[in-house]
């Protein structure tokens, strides 16, 4: 397996029936690209269909997700940005030191 580098925020992920998911903190959102996810999100049941998102932060509480039914999901999971070295604010990115 070869790891590519990219600067998508984007990470897809495949689930097929009976394989589950749990997220951990620091994802901000879910997309579901194909099929349809449940989601178990602070104790609650979601059903997202294809197309759909679900806003994710700290106080969402332990999410699980899995696909529903017997066909893949195809999720894609948006992670919190990084602070960036060089901002406009500060080109050098060595705040000024």
């Amino acid at each position: 397996m070869v790891a590519v580098a990219t600067s998508s925020p984007w990470l897809r992920v495949v689930l097929v029936q009976r394989e589950a998911l749990r997220l951990e903190r620091g994802l901000r959102q879910l997309r579901v690209r194909s099929g349809q996810a449940w989601v178990t999100l602070g104790g609650r049941d979601l059903t997202l269909p294809r197309g759909e998102s679900l806003a994710l932060d700290s106080k969402s509480g332990p999410v699980v997700v899995s696909p529903l039914g017997s066909r893949p999901v195809v999720i894609e999971l948006r992670q919190q940005r990084s602070p960036r070295i060089g901002t406009d604010a500060d080109p050098r990115g060595d705040a000024g030191a």
